[in-house]
């Protein structure tokens, strides 16, 4: 019997991308010496296989390592501990994977792991074994294209064949497929757009539009978003305008916003949605008054503080127009620590009342200011928009009138692609 050195050797001169398989039709060996599969055929066994099968099961003679493995890779079997099987095509991986299950005693004995607890294959083997390596490296070639890709991320934006600007995100395992106001660039992954499995494209006016799904979508349908402490949970919910209830463009906001935040604070977010920034501030230990004139997007907000693990956090939930709540607020004396707020550039409260931010903004923020609990608020304020006509300048200025002193800061509201490219969805300001 070689030793294990020479089987490693053996493995690394036969490096192909896949074994090949004639059949996945399970066959026991009838009296078939060493090195034979069938009666028919004298093959040597896949050098790969064999050093799975020594180094993972320590199987005695009678069934040949790589027949037994095929004859479980043939059967059907989820995705996990690097299987990886495709229509009579065995990937060195696979065999890996079933043969990892064959025996977890012996994980048990050897790894001190608890019996019937089946780990990642990167703890099983070795992870300098060349056969290891190249089963890593064989798992990244078969692996789904989306799945190569951070989750959730921008994977890649451009100009569709009819000049239209079109952006896919990876969300939640899917690729989502919208329209995006940029000028004509030229797309990074060409093939991976028709992966897409949510599409959606927009109608005749600015309000129609429609969604093509061309699988089931996850139910429920999240995506986590890392922050620096712990991470927030967020529902996907494809809209009739296209949106999907989760801005990308935003995530550097939640990040700094969760860094800013302490435990004792008190702190308002205005035209909250569905609650990304507030549940970065409730997952800092902040008491949070989430403020939105929708009563779907509290109900979504909630939803997502549930599935975030903030269902019992102190925030407060409000369905009310923004200028309206904050005048009151004012009026009655109540102070907060610090404000997040991502005005639309027009809307209607919940009893109609208009909201344009070119005339609405400057007025509200004022009231902002002092409702603060002094002219410099001790917490975070943050002013995002994705209006045209209120860059990061007129943000800036904004808000240092309303908030002088600290440290302002301003730019745009960006997603990074795949490819590294860089993708303004909007602006902001903020003070700290």
């Amino acid at each position: 019997m070689a030793t294990g050195a020479a089987v490693a050797a053996r493995g690394r001169a036969a490096m192909v991308g896949v074994i090949t398989v004639r059949s996945v039709v399970p066959m026991r060996p009838r009296a078939a010496p060493a090195g034979v599969i069938g009666p028919r055929r004298a093959r040597r066994p896949h050098p790969l296989a064999m050093h799975a099968a020594r180094h993972v099961t320590g199987r005695a003679a009678g069934i040949h390592p790589l027949q037994e493995a095929i004859e479980f890779v043939s059967e059907p079997v989820e995705a996990t501990g690097g299987i990886s099987a495709f229509d009579g095509t065995v990937c060195p991986l696979a065999l890996f994977g079933r043969l990892n299950e064959m025996n977890p005693a012996r994980h048990t004995t050897e790894h001190g792991y608890a019996p019937g607890h089946h780990q990642p294959l990167h703890r099983t083997l070795h992870r300098q074994s060349p056969v290891c390596r190249f089963a890593y490296a064989a798992a990244a070639m078969n692996a789904p294209a989306a799945g190569k890709f951070r989750d959730p991320s921008l994977v890649d934006f451009g100009s569709a064949a009819d000049g239209t600007g079109r952006r896919l995100e990876l969300l939640g395992g899917v690729l989502v497929d919208r329209p995006l106001l940029q000028p004509a660039l030229p797309r990074r992954h060409t093939a991976l757009w028709a992966e897409a499995a949510a599409t959606f494209h927009a109608g005749p006016s600015s309000r129609g539009g429609g969604w093509r799904f061309v699988s089931p979508l996850p139910d429920p349908w999240r995506v986590t978003v890392p922050l620096s402490a712990g991470a927030i949970t967020l529902e996907v919910r494809p809209a009739p305008s296209g949106q999907v209830g989760v801005f990308l463009e935003q995530a550097e906001q939640w990040d700094w916003l969760a860094r800013q935040t302490r435990a004792e604070m008190t702190l308002l977010s205005l035209f909250a949605h569905s609650g990304a920034a507030t549940l970065a501030m409730a997952a800092a230990g902040a008491r949070v008054v989430h403020v939105d004139a929708s009563r779907q997007a509290i109900a979504l907000a909630r939803r997502n503080a549930e599935a975030s693990g903030l269902a019992s956090a102190a925030v407060r939930w409000v369905c009310e127009d923004a200028r309206t709540f904050v005048a009151r607020e004012r009026r009655r004396g109540i102070r907060y620590d610090g404000v997040v707020l991502d005005p639309p550039s027009w809307g209607h409260g919940p009893k109609g009342q208009a909201f344009a931010i070119d005339r609405d903004l400057p007025p509200l923020l004022g009231d902002l200011a002092a409702v603060t609990a002094t002219s410099q608020p001790t917490g975070p304020v943050l002013l995002t928009c994705h209006s045209p006509r209120w860059r990061a300048e007129q943000l800036g200025d904004a808000v240092r009138e309303a908030f002088p002193g600290g440290r302002i800061e301003s730019g745009p509201l960006v997603c990074t692609d795949a490819a590294g490219r860089r993708l303004a969805l909007g602006d902001f300001a903020r003070r700290s």
